[in-house]
């Protein structure tokens, strides 16, 4: 089934009014017709839908969607060269972050990125979200400095050799909602694994920059829904 992503601001009551690039997708691209059934994700939330015109859907009800352990993720990503970036918010998104925020740390090569970059990692994590059937967009924040970031959870800097993460997220006390760190292709220093809460690893292997946060984001959450496979949420 085809899921688009709705802002509220489109919504007039249960009609929804398509971007020009929705709807353009709808017809031109995936053929569909007055009639023919969506999933439109509404804040937060799943509807059936049915294309009214080529630029209107009508919601109806509810969908069930696959739920997602109880634990929010916000990945905090340094900036990384080129645009890995959007990888890494498409891989994030897909895995189950709840956020992803980019910062700029002591060695990234990186060291800012444009409005124009930014709206474009959020356009990823949209389709990211339409594609992997989860209902929630994640936020995806302003670059920012780490040494400036102030973390509104418990954060586990990701780091190769220590005690591997979900044995550190069960020592903390299995927080609800974490921070995951993820240095640049030179790694973390030794100042910025200090201001975290613990340090953890990824197993016996060296993962890129770039994959180690969706990795990351699976593993934990895989593991907090063995602890716990009754108590979950929609994603």
């Amino acid at each position: 089934m085809i899921r688009l992503v709705v802002e509220p601001r489109q919504c007039a009551g249960e009609l929804v009014h398509l971007t020009v690039a929705q709807a353009r997708y709808l017809t031109q691209v995936m053929r569909r017709r007055p009639g023919d059934g969506v999933v439109a994700l509404v804040s937060g939330q799943a509807r059936c839908a049915v294309v009214v015109d080529r630029n209107t859907l009508e919601l109806a009800g509810a969908v069930a969607l696959a739920p997602a352990p109880l634990v929010a993720i916000s990945l905090v990503q340094a900036l990384l060269k080129g645009d890995q970036m959007a990888g890494v918010v498409e891989r994030a998104t897909e895995a189950g972050a709840d956020a992803v925020l980019p910062v700029v740390a002591a060695r990234s090569i990186a060291r800012s990125a444009s409005a124009d970059r930014v709206s474009r990692w959020r356009k990823v994590a949209q389709k990211a979200t339409e594609q992997s059937g989860r209902a929630h967009v994640p936020t995806i924040g302003e670059p920012t400095a780490l040494a400036a970031w102030v973390p509104s959870a418990p954060a586990i800097a990701l780091v190769p050799e220590q005690e591997p993460l979900p044995a550190v997220w069960r020592r903390l006390g299995h927080p609800a909602r974490v921070h995951l760190v993820v240095g640049p292709e030179g790694g973390l220093t030794a100042s910025e694994i200090e201001r975290c809460d613990a340090a953890a690893g990824l197993g016996p292997r060296v993962l890129r920059a770039e994959n180690a946060g969706a990795f990351a984001v699976f593993w934990l959450l895989a593991d907090a829904w063995q602890a716990n496979p009754g108590g979950v949420k929609s994603c």
